[in-house]
This record gives structure tokens, C-alpha cells and sequence, in this order.
């Protein structure tokens, strides 16, 4: 309309300055006919470079003139909703399905994988949150689906691949996306392309090969334009791997996503559990669950602390003791007294790695290399038994609650050059009883509590956990502990089921050798941080972010049910992100898959910042969050194709049980608790929600993980 049209003046409007392609940047999918504008009436020459400079003037006038139109036409939407009541009871969602060139890079219209095409406004009014805010945040708008369910309350269906960005609305800073991926295509090629942080990389595929014909990135904070392509330029290579990691892992999720969604889906299979707690069904006693703070993440800001300690109701925490290797004795120290803050009851466990003091940081005062292996001299037993307690009493005395002390991390794994120190069995035992309890008794820490062999393997058929039985049978063992990183590298049986298999033989021989120990296992993760190669039976590093998030709930569930441990701590409760300095992909990779909390891998003020919670974070919170100290597990027959254990309250008033679906069918799961039980409570974390309410009598979908909380009326 000419009201509209009149609010502008034409000669105002003048060509943006980015009239260059980026070099390497495929002239075949830059659209540089424009070719939408050749339905206009008013087309001049050939291409949008032969237009002249009245025409493009006209052009700006128009889609200023447009876009106030629109802008008015929003307006009366809004008005109406609040003249009829209804904006109180309304949504309103305001985005675009593509961008549009103004004449950037010498063309017009959309059609290519520029920023300027694929960023879209998206503005979300919801009566309920307090508006007026932005978030730099990334999403996608395949985001926009599930978090509509999300504030009506209606069950996101499985179909859906984005991922609800709710939190956003009411945390502008809140975690979601560390990138953005969409695709178009060119002549006989497909682009894709991924925005991270402040850069845009894309690749062009050939159609027929699938080889990559072009690579463009460009830095979109220097050159918002993208005008240049920074591909080469060395300084950037951190920003080119992080680029070429996520693409590549997009690219394959999605293929696998359109897979999935192209199987029928297939009938659901119905699953009958009983779940009788009466005594003799009633198994170890759950000491808590955990995981580390240490190398990656001891400068995590409050949020990430927040989200680990407390979103996680965590109740242990393992942390390194000993003087890191440049000499900083107090490394962990502010983490430790921030996170006893956040919670006064955190159990430490101070675990050791290797001998070091701030007198002696060299290896070699402290160790021989014995069949390519570290091992402490003999000779310097006591002054490492010395320096040991030394660093209890330290932290201790800077209010930190050490309530068990790790004497060896990983006792049968060693390798020059890294932070290890390998012991023969016999020789740990004695040196538990002979150096490390007398000094604690001395120094009036006979409460603590001794926890080893802290074993890196198990071994096949737990031949490990049989040779260590010197050590884990020991009196002055208070907490037998192991490690879950049982791998398999190449062409060798990855299965999971070789860890199920490995963690009941570990189960039987904790019931026949050391009953009355308690029996923690103090790390895993999938990803092996000491190796590319291998990794956690069941893990791949193709797997998609959701997909490892339920195998990490099937390591909770092999240990509780199967290794029948009264405790599971998760290697990196916080940790970061590679340095850009790392550029193999599968190091990069590594990290993410290390974290249940994630943080920046750079600090500012002296602190990583929170970047998001992963999925991992929210099968790990189903157990969590509901199986709490002093809970006992109840033994019950599983069916085939479910994970299922349970557990019961001190007081015998409340039954948790927690469901892992790691099939590719849904499961009708009902449960047989005894007449007076009732549920209370049911949350599940599958490919659209992490951690949400939802009916338990449902189909358990697709790799899922259901809890479902019982109480006694």
C-alpha cells in the first residue's frame, strides 16, 4: 500500500558494501541469477549485476516498504488478541522460514547457504515469561515443534529431530545448540553448511560421488559480510576442525534421523514386571551417585556448578589430590569449596594419580619405568605415604570434606609420560596396611575411609578384579573400586554385552571374596581419554548425542544390577571443550562425549563458562535425581529386550524404578508393585524430552529411559 511505500525516500537506500564472493565460494551455488526475480515485471538484462541503480534503489524501497506492511499487519494481530482477552491465553511465534539477499554479493533473493540466507528472526511472546530479552543462543527451527509442545504441555511425538529451547526464554544464557546445520542445493550438488560460534563453514558434495567439491569458511565476526574465506589461514585451523567435526557428525545424524523416519513403525512388544520388595529380594544398599571434577573443568563458573551438584543432586565428588605437575598445590581448591557450598554434605573422594610433591615435581625422583610402566621406587614408600596423608590434612584443613581417600587411580594401567603410577596387588595391600592406616590413625583420620585398587579395567571375565583380590579383600580396604573402561579398538567385539558379561563375573566375585566392602565404580565414560583408538564396549564415536546418552544410562544400569556397586561416578561431571589448538576431530569429539556438563574450553575472569547440559546429563539425572542414599535395590527378573532395576526407600515407602529402552521399537512396560503402591511421579528422557513428566502407563519409546516413582499410600 502507498502509505507504506511513502514512509521511505528513495534515494535514502544505497547497495550493501559485500559485493564479492568469498574465494573457493562455487559460483553454481551463489544464485547469482537471482533466478525467483525473473518473474518480476520490471527485470533488467541478464543477471541482477546488469540492473541499474534506480532499479536496485526501487527494489530497497520496496522491501523496506514490505516489511513495514507486514510489521503493521503483525501489529493488528497483537491488538486484537488483547482487545478480545485472548493475548493472556496466547502464543505467539514470529519467524522466518529463510533470509533474503539485499543485494548482497552482487544478487538478490535467497537460495544459497549464506548467513545472510539461512538466519531467520524468530521472536516467541508467551503471557507467562516476562519478554523484552535476547539470547545469542543458537537454535534451529526445527527447535520451534518441541517447544511448543513444551509450553502447552503436549507430548512431543518421536518423529521430532529439533529439541525444545524453552529454557531460553526465561535464561537467555541458558546451554542449547553450540551450532546451527542446514543444507540447499546447488547444480548437481548438495551444500551444507553449520554456523559455530561466530564463524559459518559449508561444504559442497557432488551428487553422485558424494566428494567434496568446495569449502568455504568464513569468520562472520570480522566479515559479517563474507567476503573472505579463512580456510587457509593457520591462525584458524582450531575453528576449521571444531567446523569439519560438528558438520560431519550433522550430515551423518541426519541421514540416520531421514533412515529412522522412513522404517515403519512397528508394534509395540508388551513387557510384565513384578517388583517384590520384601527382604529377600533386597540387594546393596546405594551409597550415591558422582563423578569428577578435575583437569578440564576446575574453573567451571557457578552455573555449570549449579547444574552438576545441584540439577544433578550428586552426592560424591572425586578430585585430584596430589600437587598438579607444575607445582600448583591448590588446584582444585576453589572448585572444591565452591561446590561444598552448593551442598555442606558432598562427600570428596581425594583420589591420587600419581607420586609427586611440590619439593619433587620430576617423575623420575619418584618413579622407575618397569616393562614400560611407572611404579614407584620401593625406597620412597613412607615419604609418599607422608606426603599422601600431607595432602588429606591440606584439604581438610580448607573445609573441604574428604570422606575417602582413592590411594592409586587405575593401579593396573600405566604409560610414560602420563599421570600414572601402576602397583603390583600384594604390594598396594601392604602398603595400605603398613604406611597409609597407621598415618591415618595417627594423624586422627582413622574415619576415612580407604578406597583401591580404583582399577582401569576389569579384564576379561574380571581376570583383573581376580588378581587384585590381595587388595580388595584387605580389612583396611574400606570401598573396593573400579573403573569401567573395558574397550575394544578396530575389528575386535565392541558389544556392549561383553561389559554386561564382564560386570556380572565382577558381581559374583564381589558376593563370594568381599560382601561387606562397599564397592564403587568411581569412572567411566565411552570415549577413552587416553587413546583415538579405543573405546567403552557399546561406544562409537559415530553415534549420535542421543543414542550415547542411553548407553551411558546402560553403564548406570550394568553397574547397579549386574556389578551390583553401591555407587556410580561418571568420569567428567564437568569438563570442556577441546582448546582450538586440538584439531583432530576424534580428540575434539572426545570431549564432548567425557561431559555431562559442559564448559567453555577458554576462561574468562578466571572462569570456564557454562555452555549446556548434555543429553548424557539428563539419562544420568533419571537415576539421580529419584535413587538416593541409603536406597536399596531390589532384585527382579528382567525381561529380554529392557533394562529395568529397582530400588527401595530407607523407610520402605517408596519404590523407584528405572526403565532403559535401547531398542529400536517401543515397549508397552507395565509394572506389578504390591496393592498399596501408587505412582507418585514419571519422567523420561527419549529424542524429544530430557527429563519430563509424562504417563507412565505410555509406550516406553524408542532408546528411552523412563523412572517411575512409587509411593506407599
Amino acid at each position: 500500500p502507498k502509505k507504506y511505500w511513502d514512509l521511505y525516500n528513495q534515494e535514502d537506500f544505497a547497495m550493501p558494501p559485500n559485493g564479492k564472493l568469498p574465494p573457493g565460494y562455487p559460483e553454481h551455488a551463489a544464485n547469482l541469477a537471482a533466478h525467483e526475480m525473473h518473474k518480476y515485471s520490471d527485470y533488467e538484462g541478464e543477471l541482477p549485476t546488469d540492473f541499474s541503480d534506480e532499479l536496485n534503489r526501487r527494489l530497497l524501497h520496496g522491501y523496506a516498504a514490505a516489511t513495514s506492511y507486514a510489521d503493521a499487519c503483525f501489529g493488528r494481530i497483537m491488538d486484537t488478541l488483547e482487545e478480545t482477552g485472548l493475548a493472556e491465553n496466547t502464543i505467539v511465534v514470529l519467524w522466518g522460514d529463510h533470509g533474503f539477499k539485499l543485494g548482497d554479493h552482487s544478487t538478490w533473493v535467497k537460495h544459497t547457504n549464506f548467513e545472510c540466507d539461512t538466519r531467520v528472526p524468530l521472536i516467541v511472546r508467551d503471557p507467562r515469561i516476562d519478554g523484552g530479552k535476547s539470547t545469542p543462543r543458537l537454535v534451529e527451527l526445527i527447535d520451534l515443534y518441541p517447544t511448543l509442545c513444551d509450553l502447552t504441555g503436549i507430548p512431543t511425538p518421536s518423529h521430532c529431530q529439533g529439541r525444545s529451547f524453552t529454557g531460553l526464554l526465561t535464561n537467555p544464557e541458558a546451554g542449547h545448540r553450540i551450532d546451527a546445520y542446514s543444507t540447499y542445493p546447488a547444480w548437481k550438488s548438495l551444500g551444507h553448511s553449520i554456523r559455530t560460534g561466530n564463524f559459518r563453514y559449508t561444504e559442497w558434495h557432488e551428487d553422485e560421488t558424494g566428494e567434496v567439491i568446495a569449502k568455504v569458511l568464513t569468520n562472520l565476526k570480522d566479515d559479517p559480510g563474507e567476503e573472505t574465506n579463512v580456510i587457509d589461514e593457520s591462525k584458524f585451523a582450531g575453528q576449521l576442525a571444531v567446523a569439519q567435526e560438528r558438520l560431519a557428525l550433522r550430515i551423518s545424524q541426519s541421514a540416520t534421523a531421514r533412515a529412522k523416519s522412513a522404517v515403519p513403525e512397528t508394534v509395540p512388544t508388551s513387557s510384565a514386571i513384578t517388583i517384590d520388595p520384601s527382604e529377600a529380594n533386597l540387594r546393596q544398599t546405594i551409597d550415591g551417585f558422582g563423578g569428577s571434577i578435575a583437569f578440564w573443568g576446575t574453573h567451571a563458573d557457578d552455573e555449570a556448578l549449579g547444574a552438576a551438584l545441584e540439577d544433578l543432586d550428586v552426592s560424591i565428588v572425586r578430585a585430584q589430590g596430589e600437587v598438579s605437575p607444575a607445582g600448583v598445590v591448590d588446584h582444585n581448591r576453589d572448585i572444591l569449596q565452591r561446590a561444598m557450598k552448593l551442598n555442606p554434605d558432598l562427600q570428596i573422594l581425594l583420589t591420587f594419580w600419581q607420586p609427586r610433591s611440590a619439593q619433587h615435581l620430576e617423575k623420575e625422583y619418584w618413579l622407575d619405568v618397569v616393562e614400560e610402566q611407572y611404579e614407584l621406587k620401593p625406597n620412597l614408600e613412607e615419604e609418599w605415604a607422608d606426603e599422601l596423608v600431607a595432602r588429606i590434612q591440606q584439604y581438610l584443613d580448607w573445609g573441604i570434606n574428604v570422606t575417602a581417600v582413592g590411594i592409586q587411580n587405575e593401579s593396573n594401567w600405566s604409560k610414560p609420560g602420563t599421570q600414572t603410577c601402576r602397583w603390583a596387588p600384594e604390594r598396594l595391600a601392604a602398603f595400605i596396611t603398613e604406611q597409609i592406616k597407621p598415618r591415618l590413625e595417627k594423624a586422627g583420620l582413622a574415619d576415612l575411609a580407604i578406597a583401591a585398587p580404583d582399577l582401569a579395567y576389569v579384564g576379561h571375565e574380571a581376570s583383573e578384579v581376580k588378581r587384585f583380590l590381595p587388595t580388595l579383600t584387605n580389612p583396611d580396604t574400606d570401598i573396593a573400586a573400579y573403573h569401567m573402561y573395558d574397550s575394544y579398538s578396530g575389528d575386535m567385539d565392541g558389544s556392549l554385552e561383553r561389559l554386561v558379561e564382564n560386570s556380572r563375573e565382577v558381581g559374583k566375585l564381589r558376593r563370594d571374596n568381599f560382601p561387606n566392602s562397599r564397592f564403587w565404580m568411581t569412572e567411566t565414560t565411552g570415549a577413552q581419554w587416553n587413546s583415538d583408538e579405543w573405546h567403552t564396549y557399546g561406544w562409537t564415536r559415530e553415534m549420535t548425542e542421543h543414542d550415547k546418552a542411553i548407553k551411558a544410562a546402560r553403564y548406570i544400569h550394568t553397574t547397579l544390577a549386574d556389578a551390583e556397586a553401591n555407587a556410580f561416578l561418571w568420569w567428567g561431571l564437568v569438563y570442556s571443550l577441546a582448546p582450538e589448538k586440538v584439531t583432530n576431530p576424534d580428540t575434539r569429539q572426545k570431549h564432548r562425549d567425557e561431559g555431562l556438563v559442559l564448559v567453555s574450553e577458554v576462561q574468562e575472569n578466571e572462569r570456564q563458562k557454562f555452555l549446556e547440559r548434555t543429553k548424557k546429563f539428563y539419562t544420568f539425572r533419571q537415576y539421580s535425581n529419584f535413587i538416593k542414599p541409603g536406597y536399596r535395590r531390589v532384585e527382579l527378573r528382567e525381561p529380554e529386550e529392557l533394562q529395568v532395576s529397582a530400588f527401595q526407600s530407607p523407610d520402605r515407602r517408596e519404590l523407584v524404578v528405572v526403565a532403559v529402552n535401547d531398542t529400536d521399537r517401543g515397549q508397552m512396560l507395565t509394572l506389578k508393585v504390591p496393592l498399596q503402591f501408587k505412582v507418585e511421579a514419571s519422567t523420561q528422557t527419549d529424542q524429544n524430552r530430557s527429563g519430563e513428566s509424562i504417563d507412565a502407563g505410555t509406550i516406553l519409546p524408542p532408546r528411552s529411559v523412563r523412572t517411575v516413582v512409587f509411593q506407599k499410600q
